[in-house]
């Protein structure tokens, strides 16, 4: 399990059978920042197998809107 430091973004390698199964804070070695260590129960439930959900019908292919036939940009009145 890898963790980083907010502060200096230095990443760490822990062991989770090392972990308690509640959160935890850690000192960071390399800048004195604080990293906060979720339960390791939590971290599994964050990349848990989503559970199945029914079906939804597809939408309709929507319909392009029908377009206005390009007309011929006015003129102004020739003036003499």
């Amino acid at each position: 399990m890898n963790v980083g430091c907010p502060e200096c973004r230095s990443i760490f390698r822990i062991d989770p059978a090392k972990l308690p199964g509640v959160a935890v804070r850690a000192r960071c070695t390399v800048c004195g920042g604080v990293i906060a260590i979720a339960a390791v129960g939590s971290a599994r439930e964050d990349f848990a197998t989503p559970s199945p959900v029914a079906a939804i019908p597809a939408a309709p292919p929507a319909t392009a809107p029908a377009t206005a036939p390009a007309t011929a940009p006015a003129t102004a009145p020739a003036t003499a």
